[in-house]
């Protein structure tokens, strides 16, 4: 179900595209977030479908790639992440297949502090962006705050 939805997407967005052409009032899309894809992937596919799920995604992967360079278009996939059990560590909940399908990866945090004790508190509203993986940036950090002015 998920990878005919994301084929549906050329032709909504061609056509988006076409009427942001002849109207000044529309523009044309230039972006494309998926917020959570491992969400309907848990949902189609059970535990016990391991090969078929991973076939899934990297077929999405491939879709959502051709998209991007053939309609130039941002590509942005929001993935849950989870606590790795045995290490503590936090890990995505896609997994390896899907990291190696990834071009970039950016990992978006909002800034923790302990209080009262071991409780920690997330403040909201001091995030930091990292580059983990890319091929065409080196690793860097930015922090920013969101407002009702946007991004600062």
């Amino acid at each position: 179900e998920l990878l005919s939805l994301i084929q549906d997407l050329e032709e909504e967005i061609l056509l988006r595209n076409d009427e942001a052409n002849n109207s000044a009032e529309k523009l044309p899309v230039h972006l494309l977030v998926i917020d959570s894809i491992a969400a309907p992937t848990r949902r189609d596919f059970g535990a016990d479908t391991a090969p078929k799920r991973v076939s899934m995604l990297i077929q999405i992967a491939q879709l959502l790639k051709r998209l991007a360079s053939q309609l130039q278009l941002a590509v942005v996939v929001i993935n849950q992440v989870g606590m790795d059990q045995q290490n503590g560590e936090v890990r995505a909940a896609l997994g390896i297949s899907w990291h190696h399908c990834l071009s970039a990866r950016i990992l978006m945090e909002s800034e923790s502090q302990p209080e009262n004790g071991s409780e920690i508190q997330f403040d909201r509203s001091r995030r930091t962006a990292t580059i983990v993986k890319s091929n065409v940036a080196r690793n860097a950090c930015v922090t920013y705050k969101i407002c009702h002015k946007g991004l600062i």
